[in-house]
């Protein structure tokens, strides 16, 4: 082999070598950065744009109703003088946080005050508390085609004969609607979306 070909081959296996370093520095780069909440709950977070204006309107009600003996201390002082930009500079420093290490009551605030829950992703209207339930209640007693193992059971209490249960699909509905979304197939969403909105009139 003449001098070019021989250079010209330890010039190659130089960048070889160059190129499998770099990749395993890089590989072993990434594999260490940390994973930040916002990273780690990307699909869930809330933008601050105006489409999500509604979204912030019902964080806000959700933190000043709620119980502060349930709250994180970071939320627990932001009610204490409640404004939303307060709320969401917090959910935008939470969401560069490393994930890994911060207690579940820190994480639960975020997860309940940063990311989208249940009723923000309905497509229809859901019925209230004050609401009637009477209609709701109707669709679900005539319903024959396959439920899932909740609507199936809170079926049977709106069923009975003796004493049914006319709360039953009220109290399961309400109480999640402020659960948090993970996701439109999931299931306790799907039934939300099914069995506590408002019908689209035809």
């Amino acid at each position: 082999m003449n001098k070019l070909g021989i250079a010209a081959l330890l010039s190659t296996g130089g960048a070889g070598a160059s190129y499998a370093g770099y990749s395993y520095w890089a590989s072993k780069n990434v594999a260490r950065s940390p994973v930040t909440i916002g990273q780690k709950w990307s699909k869930f977070w809330i933008g601050n744009s105006d489409v999500n204006n509604a979204v912030w309107s019902n964080k806000s009600s959700k933190l000043t109703a709620a119980d502060e003996a349930t709250l994180h201390p970071d939320l627990k002082a932001i009610k204490k003088s409640f404004r939303l930009e307060d709320l969401k500079s917090w959910c935008f420093n939470a969401s560069s946080s490393e994930y890994e290490g911060k207690d579940s009551s820190y994480l639960e605030g975020v997860r309940g005050y940063c990311t989208f829950d249940i009723q923000d992703k309905l497509t229809k209207s859901a019925l209230t508390k004050e609401g009637s339930w009477n209609d709701a209640n109707e669709r679900l007693k005539k319903y024959d085609k396959s439920l899932s193992s909740v609507m199936t059971d809170i079926k049977s209490k709106l069923s009975k004969e003796s004493s049914p249960d006319v709360d039953a699909l009220k109290n399961w509905c309400t109480s999640n609607y402020l659960k948090p979304w993970l996701g439109d197939d999931e299931a306790d969403f799907m039934d939300v979306q099914s069995y506590c909105t408002t019908p689209v009139k035809e």
